[in-house]
């Protein structure tokens, strides 16, 4: 993920979840998938590569919250499986 906080931002925080969210106005890639805190700060981008592949499962779900660790200054997301995110998405179509 890119990052839009500072060091300082990541040793005061501890954020045990970020949400993701599709963000396909972005002007630089139609696929974007954002990380934002719960309060709604953008920490970062998913890369462009994964992001490519869930855009369209994210987008049709909206907002996720995902587990969030940390180890140090980093900062890892636990995603679910595109497999797993398809499945809610075919029940709320249901």
């Amino acid at each position: 993920m890119g990052n839009y906080c500072t060091d300082e931002y990541r040793r005061t925080r501890h954020p045990g979840s970020v949400v993701i969210q599709a963000e396909p106005t972005n002007p630089v890639d139609s696929n974007a998938v954002t990380v934002a805190s719960r309060q709604g700060k953008r920490l970062g981008y998913m890369s462009a590569g994964n992001a490519k592949a869930y855009h369209g499962v994210v987008a049709s779900l909206g907002a996720i919250e995902v587990p969030c660790t940390e180890d140090g200054l980093k900062w890892w997301m636990e995603i679910p499986t595109l497999p797993s995110l398809r499945k809610v998405a075919q029940g709320r179509k249901a």
